[in-house]
């Protein structure tokens, strides 16, 4: 639902997909007109307390054309106890949306570069942040400091609109880990590369246990535009039967294919391929290297979960946000 408020910030308290969670709102396409789109987001992942990011906007019909421009950081897309952000660009205003996601009580300050606006969760000094656009595209910097109790690995999202009520839809850029960073075991530790851009990629994931790596059973990593197994690229390794599983697209594990990772098998479902040709476990298990072919419908940006499980299901860690992919489609 629209909110009231200067910057018509979008949100809604209901769920959001199974886990229940408030969540920013996807935004509406109210006309057919080619709406605004998100070009990029530099670093796609990072760490820190300090941390400079730039978010790239393209607008069709020229930078002038845009309206509002927000970047939400949180563990899911979820406006409370979010850093969440939103610049007018006609007003060169910044804005950040307070603890509790309540868009009618914002505090904002016109992009000077002098003085500071923040929240519980995040401060953006202006001194370092800019907002210009040349041609089509608009480029948005925030010099961000995180609080310390914003601790975790969270999500990079944004979106824009422009000044027919176009807009992008929230799209998946990112992830940025706030110090102190996660520390139970058994623990998803990396991605590596920790993003990428190209359809063919040998990604190494990497997982922890406090004991020993033969403690884990199983690991799993997930490629979507949220925690989502439903048309995903959704895999999981259980490590005792040297066994990969790929998620069918309708997310049900029940109907999880399966190889033995050796030799030249592959498995496949609508947005990726895996091959275990060139893939490998370390001998202490805790490092999982897979080649990955994405289809080319799966295109666009996605974000990259890891979990992880020991033997027995006694313990299995939280999701967490590790890397981030642009997928360049057909």
């Amino acid at each position: 639902m629209i909110l009231g408020g200067p910057i018509d910030v979008f949100f809604d308290t209901g769920g959001f997909g199974n886990f229940g969670l408030g969540a920013a709102w996807v935004f509406s396409q109210p006309t057919a007109t080619v709406p605004p789109s998100l070009a990029s987001l530099a670093p796609p992942v990072s760490t820190g307390q300090n941390q400079t990011l730039t978010v790239m906007y393209n607008a069709p019909g020229g930078y002038q054309t845009l309206d509002v421009l927000n970047v939400l950081i949180n563990t899911y897309l979820d406006g409370r106890q979010a850093c969440y952000l939103a610049y007018s660009r006609p007003a060169n205003t910044l804005y950040i949306v307070n603890d509790n996601g309540d868009a009618s009580s914002l505090s904002g300050k016109t992009m000077d570069g002098t003085g500071t606006v923040g929240n519980s969760q995040c401060t953006v000094a202006l001194n370092g942040s800019s907002a210009a656009g040349s041609g089509n595209t608009f480029t948005l910097t925030l010099n961000l400091t995180f609080a310390p109790s914003f601790a975790g690995n969270k999500v990079i999202y944004a979106a824009a609109r422009d000044t027919t009520q176009n807009n992008s839809g929230w799209q998946t850029m990112g992830a940025h880990g706030v110090p102190p960073l996660p520390a139970t075991f058994p623990m998803p530790v990396s991605m590596s590369p920790s993003s990428g851009t190209t359809a063919a990629q040998t990604i190494t994931f990497t997982y922890s246990d406090q004991s020993n790596a033969a403690n884990l059973q199983t690991v799993w990593a997930l490629i979507n535009t949220a925690i989502d197994g439903r048309a995903a690229c959704y895999v999981a390794y259980y490590r005792p039967g040297n066994q990969l599983y790929l998620y069918p697209d309708n997310g049900d594990g029940s109907q999880a294919t399966n190889i033995t990772l050796a030799g030249s098998n592959t498995i496949s479902n609508s947005q990726c391929t895996v091959s275990a040709q060139g893939s490998s476990v370390q001998s202490n298990g805790n490092v999982l290297t897979l080649p990955i072919t994405f289809k080319p419908a799966f295109v666009g940006f996605k974000g990259v979960w890891l979990a992880a499980q020991t033997l027995g299901a006694a313990q299995t860690s939280a999701w967490q946000a590790l890397g981030a992919e642009v997928l360049p489609g057909n």
